[in-house]
């Protein structure tokens, strides 16, 4: 490739970074979809990495690199040691895909670090995926084998852990202002063609008739409800594709099995985000 195309395809990368509130916010559903757009690849081999959760252990690293009072040391902030990484490791991630340019897709089930982003990636795209709480608790119960509702302590427990995690990372999501775009699950579950199209103009991605009209949206892969004969039963999560029927009912699955007293834990420890995120205090739906 000569100089010219080298840096015409390098100006014509862009990365794209999807954290999910919690795991069981659909991060997978939504990377499925972006992926069907012809200019959004992602890395071959394992990519769900926690790619900022270690952000404060980068800290104590840069510390160590910049401290001392030898001779000759390069004084670099922060900000361009960040960066510096930053650039490093996308410059990897690109090698692992067969594409000179387009849109780099990774993503987490969560928000650890989330912070540092616009440090280490001051010209990626970051997206929020969001997930009514009580849905998202209610998921992780099911992963972890309380499926039902019911007098069992440990399940409580568990409950009151989870609502909590899901609160301190909507805060997360809350203060980290307006450089990013939040998504809602129960929006793209419910319109994935208006949904991407939002998108589309956030990161932006050209537009794409095919891409926009017909969403794959046909198929259920991952859910802790939902098994590949079509039946809505909690458990672990189900990865082989199952195709979607009426009975498939992601959104306010928790309404239907979560007591008062599971609804007051919840309410106590994470109601107040549960509102700045735009969701009713009485149902699943967004405001």
């Amino acid at each position: 490739m000569e100089s010219g195309a080298r840096g015409e395809a390098e100006h014509d990368k862009q990365f794209l970074f999807i954290a999910g509130i919690t795991a069981r916010s659909g991060t997978n559903f939504l990377a499925r979809l972006l992926l069907a757009h012809p200019d959004v690849v992602r890395p071959r081999g394992f990519w769900e990495l926690p790619l900022l959760t270690g952000a404060d252990h980068f800290q104590a690293f840069y510390r160590a690199f910049v401290g001392g009072d030898g001779p000759g040391r390069v004084d670099y902030s922060f900000d361009e040691f960040a960066r510096a990484f930053g650039d490093g490791f996308l410059t990897r991630v690109w090698d692992r895909t067969d594409a000179p340019s387009g849109v780099l897709l990774h993503k987490c089930p969560n928000t650890d670090g989330i912070e540092y982003f616009p440090l280490f990636f001051p010209t990626g795209r970051l997206i929020f995926l969001v997930r009514d709480g009580r849905d998202c608790v209610n998921s992780l119960l099911a992963a972890s084998g309380y499926g039902t509702s019911g007098p069992n302590p440990r399940r409580t427990v568990a409950l009151a852990r989870l609502s909590s995690f899901w609160a301190k990372s909507a805060r997360r999501i809350l203060d980290c202002g307006g450089h990013a775009r939040v998504v809602r699950y129960e929006d793209l579950h419910r319109s994935p063609s208006d949904t991407l199209r939002q998108i589309a103009d956030f990161v932006p991605l050209r537009p794409d008739v095919a891409w926009l009209s017909a969403p794959d949206a046909s198929e259920v892969r991952g859910s802790t409800h939902f098994d590949s004969s079509g039946d809505e039963e909690p458990g672990e999560a189900r990865w082989e594709s199952a195709p979607k029927t009426a009975k498939f009912q992601p959104v306010g699955r928790w309404q239907s099995s979560w007591s008062s007293v599971d609804r007051a834990i919840f309410a106590k420890l994470a109601g107040r985000e549960l509102a700045a995120l735009g969701y009713v205090d009485h149902g699943a739906h967004p405001a």
